[in-house]
């Protein structure tokens, strides 16, 4: 359901490129002359998922369009598409860092790239959307992104958490200087617009996660179905042995 609904997210977005973008009103969004990038840690059963997407608008789309076309013929075939998404999958540790519970992880990423019906290297939104996961045992965990090298005309940056079925978020905040605690507001997106002021701003995040409550299970207090149902059945059968044997004896007198 999750990677479902980005997928409608990005869909909605590269349909929307013809409308303005602040004005559309969709989520992800695409802004005309800039880069919009967002990333989503989504914890679901036993893993964290990271979905990093890039939208290009269609000024930067078409700087981005002209390198993919390897063979400069003006048309973008499948084979470039696959080799771009190849070049940004390998690129995974440039882009964004994952830190859980202090130790930054690396895991393998896949990339797609949507171009929409459009395969031209003309004025265009491309989107690419890089997906990896890693494994978590259950328990409460702390997650920090952070995002890597700031593309050209970088628009604005999302940082958020989706947690699954089973898992709640109990605290959030921006950057490294104090670890969250619960019960302090906890906000689920955080949102940068244009680039670093300097290589030394910090624009991670950080968000603490753990199980949700597990539903208690049902319980039968007092004397167990099966005993009960038994001790029924031999008191009875005891009574209708006492029955019967009063039958059988001579009537006083006979």
């Amino acid at each position: 359901m999750v990677k479902h609904r980005r997928r409608l997210c990005l869909a909605t977005a590269l349909a929307g490129l013809v409308l303005s973008a602040r004005g559309a009103g969709a989520h992800p969004e695409i802004s005309p002359q800039l880069v919009n990038r967002y990333f989503a840690l989504v914890v679901v059963d036993s893993r964290v998922e990271v979905f990093s997407s890039y939208l290009f608008g269609p000024l930067p789309g078409a700087d981005r369009r002209r390198s993919i076309d390897a063979d400069q013929d003006g048309l973008i075939s499948e084979i470039e598409m696959t080799e771009e998404a190849r070049r940004w999958a390998a690129r995974a540790s440039e882009l964004y860092t994952l830190a859980i519970d202090g130790q930054d992880t690396a895991a393998p990423a896949t990339a797609t790239v949507e171009l929409g019906s459009d395969r031209s290297t003309g004025a265009a939104a491309v989107v690419i959307e890089l997906r990896a996961q890693v494994p978590v045992v259950r328990g409460p965990h702390t997650l920090r992104i952070e995002p890597g090298h700031d593309p050209g005309r970088l628009g604005e940056t999302e940082l958020g958490i989706d947690p699954g079925p089973g898992w709640i978020l109990v605290a959030s905040h921006l950057g490294r200087a104090a670890p969250p605690a619960e019960g302090q507001v906890s906000k689920t997106r955080f949102k940068f617009d244009g680039p670093r002021v300097s290589l030394l701003e910090d624009r991670s995040a950080t968000f603490l996660v753990r199980p949700a409550p597990r539903e208690p299970t049902p319980s039968h207090r007092g004397v167990p179905g099966w005993l009960l149902g038994g001790a029924l059945g031999a008191a009875l059968v005891g009574s209708l042995a006492v029955v019967l044997r009063r039958r059988r004896l001579p009537r006083a007198g006979a």
